[in-house]
């Protein structure tokens, strides 16, 4: 049995390549907040009630939630997640981890509850 249109079910979809990917020019910042702002004012253009981004678009969607520029659902596929200040954290734990006794001191706090770290 084949399953309803989205449009019969009262859904709108829209395909959205954000500005300087595809064939599109690119806005002078590129920056993953400034796509979110564009895409954000597509969004709220287009009446958007749910977002869904893969890989750099699921970043830039957590971006529009973020700077409140989307507050419905986000469906988010393999986003990528930029480490920035984590990866310092995991790097000092790693350099800290060939000291013996700081080392091991270091990841057991880094492993205690309700310390906001990655685990190793």
């Amino acid at each position: 049995m084949a399953e309803p249109a989205p449009a019969d079910a009262g859904l709108g979809l829209v395909a959205v390549t954000p500005p300087g990917h595809g064939r599109g020019p690119a806005p002078r910042d590129l920056s993953i907040g400034n796509h979110a702002r564009l895409l954000g004012r597509i969004a709220a253009g287009t009446g958007c009630d749910v977002v869904a981004g893969h890989g750099l678009r699921a970043d830039i969607a957590l971006e529009m939630t973020a700077l409140g520029e989307f507050s419905g659902p986000l469906a988010l596929l393999s986003p990528v997640l930029p480490l920035g200040d984590e990866a310092r954290e995991l790097a000092l734990l790693d350099r800290l981890a060939h000291v013996p006794v700081p080392g091991t001191a270091a990841w057991t706090r880094a492993r205690s509850p309700g310390v906001n770290m990655p685990s190793p």
